[in-house]
């Protein structure tokens, strides 16, 4: 009986470990896509290695291996995150008409600001951020047009 009673004890510690595990830290993931000179400096936290790959392996395919500066930090202070393994995670790294300007990304809200050369331009990014947010994400438009 007291081996049995041992093992269930046993077994609710393994799981009860599990969720800690899964629950990484306290930081929420953001990530900032700073646009400049026809690049990309992708800042901010993510929980995992799996992440920060895909999402700088998208900025590369976008912007080229030499115009995208990794400045990303994978940490488990940063909690998981369900937009972080999904495509919303390549949000802040669309292909883009944006000149010094940046998108900021944390799983709520895209915050787009910058330059673009031209209101149609401005548009058609919006758009295109928020078919691809669908409704869960707020896209905040902070852009200008180039004078």
């Amino acid at each position: 009986m007291n081996l049995k009673i041992w093992a269930a004890a046993a077994l609710l510690a393994v799981v009860a470990g599990c969720g800690k595990g899964a629950s990484h830290g306290t930081q929420p993931p953001r990530i900032v896509a700073d646009f400049s000179g026809g690049g990309v400096t992708l800042r901010g936290s993510l929980p995992d290695a799996r992440a920060h790959d895909r999402l700088l392996e998208r900025a590369r395919q976008a912007y080229g291996d030499a115009h995208v500066k990794d400045r990303i930090e994978v940490s488990d202070k940063v909690m998981a995150a369900d937009w972080v393994n999904s495509e919303l995670l390549l949000l802040p790294v669309v292909d883009s008409g944006i000149r010094d300007g940046q998108a900021v990304f944390d799983g709520k809200s895209l915050q787009l600001t910058g330059q673009v050369p031209s209101e149609a331009i401005g548009a058609q990014l919006v758009a295109r951020a928020v078919r691809a947010a669908g409704s869960s994400v707020t896209v905040e438009n902070h852009l200008q047009v180039l004078n």
